[in-house]
């Protein structure tokens, strides 16, 4: 299998003090992209979001999960 070796442990953020701590750690790393944070109530993701996330999981070639 396979996994990502470089995660950070962040905690359901509970307030925009927190989105702003776990952006930061993000920024730290110097991203080849802005850095945005949504407010608590998530406009933005609401306004603009692309719904429905699909998510496909291949196995060997063939799709063995979507949602």
């Amino acid at each position: 299998g396979w996994a990502f070796t470089n995660n950070f442990d962040i905690n359901q953020h509970r307030s925009l003090e927190d989105r702003l701590s776990a952006a930061q750690i993000l920024v730290q790393k110097e991203p080849l992209c802005p850095v945005v944070v949504d407010e608590m109530n998530n406009v933005t993701a609401i306004k603009y979001g692309a719904l429905p996330e699909r998510l496909y999981v291949l196995q060997a070639g063939k799709v063995v999960y979507k949602v």
